[in-house]
């Protein structure tokens, strides 16, 4: 919490607020009152916080000032005060370069919590969330308690609260590493999107390890080409805070930036590979079962054949490579780190296994784009003894384009596919249907539709057997369905469980 005064006193030491600058605002008249916290987003802020009126792509804040002073709200920034109602002006304070200040506003505002932390950042086009939970876990193990920032969810491991986005704005996140703080939270692993980076959502966070999964043709109406999309993820290794690069030189992006950081020779640069035997960590696999993979780990001097991962999905190998690389970068004893690779799990909703005895293996992915659906199912098939079954939808209101392409990687990857529903949302479901039923080829039988996503997997789970695996594609982390805009409550794991527990 700071005082009016307080605030006002940062933003002139940073030349926030000059002479010049247009306040209307009286900030002399309580200048002893405090503020207990910070916020670009409306919905969030009480008479006790401050506002930030930013104007973005989509929302302008500027919209919602008449309403906060209406609930008295005692402190508005806003950009430009021709853009609010005039009975509001004696209220706020205008600052033309606002968006500029949240970053250093926000730290100082926090007391610079991420100081006082480690902070694992990652970036790629696939991998992230899983990186960040691999790494949550693992250094659980070190006996660290370790805050997590990423798209299945915010909090301090393994308890997450849901998440708008990838990466928060900058007074979130550092509103969030306070709160992490406040817990004892010495360690940090952060998701960082090429829209946070481009967007410095993530200036004045003291990230110290920067670790790069891959890039893939991914946000093309965002960054336009390919090149400004690596150069996007580049920025997060120029950071003065970063001290060491952890990256993937399987990637052909991550080849060139390893080689572009070593050349430089300002950061402390690590390699990692499945493949290439003369990285830095080296994990080569050397057999494949359903229960997970046997590896090798090779780290400068030191080696460990022949180790048990548990997971589904081979690039998840990868995944655990960049973490096993991270840890011993940051000098971490290479047994320690060992011994906390055999206990790793898939992150909710990321091939999420789930197991029972003289039943299929039920797995459940996030996969809602044919591209995803295709790599996720190729993924599983791997692993697979038995019959390979697919249970997938598509959302409503949204790109119908997609529909058929993810029904062609369904008949293409799996043995048999059931199509069910989605978050519908307003569309009506036999529409969505019939736009994926066109994608399976002429005479193509081994697909059933059964509308209602319940029904499908009971559907799944009575035909398939021990050695099958059922694939729960689309909803991943998600608890709900949407239709018509109407969420209710809709969990695939409590679904699966239950019917283990009435066939028994």
């Amino acid at each position: 919490m700071k005082t009016i005064a307080q605030i006002r006193a940062f933003l002139i030491e940073i030349n926030a607020l000059k002479l010049t600058s247009y306040q209307t605002i009286d900030l002399n008249k309580n200048p002893f009152f405090l503020i207990e916290n910070l916020y670009q987003d409306h919905r969030l802020v009480t008479k006790n916080d401050g506002f930030i009126a930013l104007k973005g792509q989509v929302h302008d804040g500027h919209r919602y000032v008449n309403q906060l002073r209406a609930q008295g709200v005692n402190l508005i920034l806003v950009e430009d005060v021709s853009l609010i109602d005039p009975q509001d002006i004696p209220f706020v304070i205008e600052i033309r370069n606002l968006k500029s200040i949240p970053a250093s506003l926000a730290s100082w505002f926090y007391d610079y919590p991420s100081e006082q932390q480690n902070i694992f950042a990652v970036t790629g086009t696939n991998g992230k969330t899983s990186i960040c939970h691999f790494l949550a876990q693992s250094l659980s193990r070190l006996k660290h308690k370790v805050g997590v920032l990423g798209t299945i969810g915010n909090g301090v491991f393994p308890k997450l609260e849901d998440s708008a986005l990838t990466t928060l704005d900058n007074l979130s996140l550092q509103r969030m590493l306070k709160n992490f703080y406040d817990q004892d939270a010495d360690t940090v692993a952060m998701e960082a999107s090429s829209h946070a980076i481009s967007q410095r959502r993530i200036l004045n966070v003291n990230i110290q390890t920067a670790i790069f999964s891959n890039l893939d043709i991914d946000h093309l109406d965002y960054h336009q080409t390919m090149e400004q999309y690596f150069q996007a993820k580049r920025q997060l290794f120029k950071l003065a805070s970063v001290k060491k690069c952890v990256i993937n030189i399987d990637n052909d992006y991550g080849s060139r930036l390893y080689a572009e950081l070593t050349e430089q020779q300002e950061k402390e640069v690590f390699s990692f590979s499945l493949v290439n035997s003369k990285a830095d960590c080296y994990m080569p696999i050397t057999s494949i079962s359903p229960q997970g993979f046997v590896v090798d780990i090779f780290f400068k001097n030191n080696k460990e054949l022949a180790i048990t991962i548990p997971i589904m999905g081979e690039y998840n190998v990868s995944n655990i490579a960049a973490v096993v690389c991270a840890l011993l970068a940051n000098a971490y004893p290479f047994t320690d780190v060992l011994k906390t690779v055999n206990d790793l799990h898939n992150p909710k909703g990321r091939l999420e296994k789930l197991i029972h005895d003289g039943k299929a293996t039920v797995v459940i992915d996030y996969a809602h784009t044919a591209d995803a659906l295709a790599k996720a199912l190729q993924a599983v098939r791997v692993q697979t003894k038995g019959k390979l079954y697919c249970v997938f939808g598509c959302g409503g209101s949204r790109e119908h384009s997609k529909r058929p392409l993810m029904a062609k990687a369904a008949q293409q990857y799996a043995d048999f596919v059931i199509v069910t529903e989605d978050n519908s949302r307003t569309d009506d479901i036999k529409d969505i249907v019939q736009d994926i039923t066109s994608g399976f080829n002429d005479g193509f039988t081994e697909f059933v539709v059964i509308e209602e996503r319940k029904q499908a997997i009971e559907y799944a789970l009575s035909i398939a057997k021990a050695d099958d695996v059922i694939l729960l594609a689309g909803k991943g982390h998600e608890t709900y369905l949407d239709k018509n805009h109407q969420k209710t409550h809709f969990d695939e794991r409590e679904v699966v469980l239950e019917f283990w527990r009435k066939n028994d």
